[in-house]
Order: C-alpha cells, then sequence, then structure tokens
C-alpha cells in the first residue's frame, strides 16, 4: 500500500494518479479483500479487562463499525451463576438473541463484567450475503492516460456530423497547462475537426497530439480502437473555457479535461503513456465518476472506513448491478471527514516523501449484509 511518495521498489504518485500497477498492488495486498477490518476483531469483558483502556478502545470501535454495518457485533459469554449468555449489538443496545432476557447497554455489560459477574467476548462477524452468489464489489478507474482526468461529456455510438460546443471545467489555482482528451470508447473509430478552443469567447492559441490508435490531419482528427488524441493549450489565466468541434462517429465518444501532467511510461505493461489512473477529484462537490463492477442497489458508501450517505447510480444507462460499460457515479452528502493523516509515519522515519493531506480518503461499497468492495482513492 502505497502513502504519499514512499516508495517500495518503485515511486507511488497519489496526489494525480499512479501506475497502473498501483491498484492491482493495493488489491493483492487487502485493500480490500472483502470485509471489514473490524472482522474477526474481538474484545473480552471481564473484571480484569472492563476498564482497561485498550479494551475500550477496541468496542469503541467494534460498535463504530457495526453501527454502519459493516460487520455484526455478536457476543458470547457466562454469567457467574452459569447460565449463558448470546447477545448481538442493534446499534444502540445488546439484544438477547434467545429473547429471554431484557436487552442490556454497553453500560450494563461493563458494570457487570466489573463486579465478577460477567465474562463476555465480542466478535466482529461477517453478515449472511457473501460469495458466491453475492460477489465482492469492485472499484477502479480508468487509464487516465496522462495526468488526472476528469469526464466533461459522453456522446453515445453513431454521432451524426455535426457541431458541437462544451463548456469546460475552471482552471484550478496555480494550474499551467490543460489537455483536452477526444478519445474512441470503443472498437470502431471517431472523427473530430474544427476544434478551436476559447477563454470569454476568444479563441485560444492549442496544439494536436496523437497518442494511441489515432491520426492527426490538416483537419480531420481520427482515433479507433479505444484510441484517443490530445488538444494541449497553456491555461495560465484563462477563464470561462469553451471547446467546439465537428463531430460524427461510429464508436462511443469520451471527452475529458486534465491537468496537463504527463503519465510515466510503464514500458513492461506496453501501456506507453496510459500508465496513470483516474482518481476522483470533487469528493463532496458532485457526482464521481469510476467504473464499478457487482454493485447492488441500496449499497453503502463507506470513506476511510466510516459509513456515509450518498447515492450510487449507473452514469451511461442501465441498473445496478449492470450499469452500461461498467460506468458508475458515486455522490456523496458531503465533504469527506478529515483522514487525520498524522505520524507515527507507515514508512518508519526513513520514509521518503510527506504523508498525503486531508483530501486524500479511501472509497468503499458495500453489498448489503455482504462483503465491502476493494479501497478506491478520492481526493477533494
Amino acid at each position: 500500500f502505497a502513502v504519499g511518495a514512499f516508495r517500495r521498489g518503485a515511486q507511488f504518485f497519489l496526489e494525480s494518479g499512479y501506475t497502473e500497477q498501483g491498484p492491482w498492488q493495493m488489491f493483492l495486498e487487502n485493500a480490500q479483500q472483502g470485509t471489514s477490518g473490524a472482522f474477526a476483531r474481538q474484545a473480552t469483558l471481564s473484571i480484569d479487562s472492563a476498564s482497561d483502556e485498550q479494551t475500550l478502545l477496541v468496542l469503541d470501535a467494534l460498535e463504530a463499525v457495526a453501527r454502519g454495518g459493516a460487520i455484526m457485533l455478536r457476543g458470547e459469554g457466562l454469567w457467574s451463576n452459569g447460565t449463558a449468555i448470546s447477545v448481538s449489538y442493534n446499534g444502540s443496545v445488546y439484544v438477547d438473541r434467545d429473547g429471554a432476557s431484557m436487552p442490556l447497554t454497553r453500560d450494563d455489560l461493563i458494570a457487570a463484567a466489573s463486579a465478577g459477574d460477567l465474562v463476555l467476548t465480542l466478535t466482529g462477524r461477517m453478515g449472511q450475503a457473501h460469495e458466491p452468489f453475492n460477489p465482492q464489489p469492485l472499484l477502479w478507474g480508468d487509464a487516465a492516460r496522462n495526468g488526472s482526468w476528469t469526464l466533461v461529456e459522453h456522446y453515445g455510438e453513431d454521432q451524426a456530423w455535426g457541431m458541437r460546443t462544451l463548456s469546460l471545467p475552471e482552471i484550478a489555482e496555480g494550474q499551467e497547462n490543460l489537455r483536452i482528451s477526444f478519445r474512441a470508447n470503443g472498437g470502431s473509430w471517431i472523427n473530430v475537426s474544427g476544434i478551436q478552443v476559447t477563454a470569454n469567447g476568444q479563441a485560444v492559441n492549442s496544439e494536436l497530439t496523437s497518442e494511441v490508435n489515432s491520426i492527426i490531419g490538416d483537419d480531420n482528427h481520427i482515433a479507433y480502437g479505444q484510441g484517443w488524441f490530445t488538444v494541449d493549450l497553456d491555461s495560465r489565466g484563462l477563464s470561462n473555457l469553451e471547446v467546439a468541434f465537428t463531430l460524427v462517429s461510429e464508436a462511443p465518444v469520451d471527452v475529458h479535461v486534465s491537468d496537463g501532467r504527463i503519465g510515466l511510461t510503464n514500458i513492461a505493461l506496453g501501456t506507453a503513456n496510459s500508465t496513470r489512473m483516474d482518481f476522483p477529484t470533487n469528493a463532496g462537490y458532485g457526482g464521481m465518476l469510476l467504473k464499478g463492477r457487482h454493485i447492488q442497489p441500496d449499497s453503502a458508501i463507506f470513506v476511510d472506513g466510516r459509513r456515509v450517505d450518498g447515492l450510487i447510480m449507473c452514469t451511461l444507462g442501465g441498473s445496478l448491478p449492470n450499469c452500461d460499460e461498467e460506468k458508475v457515479t458515486i455522490t456523496l452528502d458531503d465533504v469527506p471527514p478529515p483522514a487525520n493523516a498524522t505520524c507515527p509515519c507507515p514508512g518508519g522515519p526513513d520514509q521518503e516523501g510527506a504523508l498525503p493531506d486531508d483530501s486524500m480518503h479511501l472509497l468503499q461499497v458495500q453489498t448489503p449484509g455482504g462483503l465491502m468492495s476493494n479501497e478506491f482513492l478520492i481526493f477533494h
């Protein structure tokens, strides 16, 4: 798992994406394999532990995760008279699973354990919706080609010849370059011509760059087979940007904008300048566009391990869990809470680079009563 610019054999760049190996390495290194970090964690309440600070901290964490629905918190134990007790935490009190006794509060359990009347072990357990019939959800992003990219517009297949004009997102403070990408989102072709970028209604000079499976002509510019080309410009001091162009295509067309940074070349993967990953940079400020698989209706959303309110919907059509092109939009109701990234650093005192600031978060979704997705980086 990479944090900041911490190096493990190679350097991962999290600020605007990192190599395509990064998400796969995160997945292999248990980020995540379907369960909450609280799964199978235990806290035992007894006369010796009921006042122990570490035990109570673990219990705090288990209850918080259970309230979010990531685990079921259940307890088994004995009263001092030999009577067995089995309880389930419902988010506020501990309910007797046999229905034979009144619900108990946390304070009731701690008081009984402190008095030597109870020994109870609480365990974070999984729900019933698990594989193979309820596979783990998966989150990932498109290869970002160069830099960190944001989808501006998606056009469906078989676009008729005609003029289009798109308003572009505002330039970030300090951003020096802007790249506009036209991508064939399929195995066929797109043809774009007459491209003109304007700022406040005035024409802006730009250059065209052929990336993958594309041809830059005198006026007609063609991409095919998941190929793309870019329009590059100096964005310093510009505002109210628009791009006008004429389009005809057989394949669907995606138009992205980026921060203009250049992605690393990964020769081993054979992906040339496509080795950065799209990470949403608008968490809490609108819909985050990414890809998702096995995401069920009413799935829960988690940020940094805490459940948050929001909405998951298919971006291009279809319905969960079968979204067209596996593209989903996740909208958070609020900006994620601070990640509180502080030392001691995971890489130890010799870690290279600073810890990520509070703008970086880990997003997950969870099947109701089932497995959690891998962790996916988001920023705000």
